[in-house]
């Protein structure tokens, strides 16, 4: 982390704030380049929104290259993989 200060204000995008489940989890995920998650699933829909880098999500045997501003919805029980690509990538995880 290269801001040390204590305390600080960031401004979340509205496109973000709308992907919050009413109620659940969010977390902010990042991949190194080449990062792998091997195959499995969630019991809870997720939702995915890419700041930065990009990934290649593989869900049913369909890869689908993503970057930032695509959304990855994933109903609870899809089988699904990602692959961060050369330069890493930045995401938004929302749980319900």
């Amino acid at each position: 982390m290269k801001d040390n200060a204590p305390f600080r204000n960031i401004i979340i995008p509205d496109e973000i704030l709308e992907l919050l489940p009413s109620q659940g989890s969010v977390e902010l995920q990042r991949d190194v380049p080449h990062k792998v998650h091997d195959f499995h699933t969630h019991p809870v829909d997720e939702v995915l929104f890419v700041i930065q880098g990009a990934l290649v999500f593989t869900i049913d045997d369909e890869p689908r290259t993503v970057g930032p501003g695509d959304r990855v919805f994933l109903p609870a029980g899809t089988n699904h993989k990602s692959e961060a690509l050369d330069q890493g990538a930045i995401y938004v995880i929302a749980a319900q």
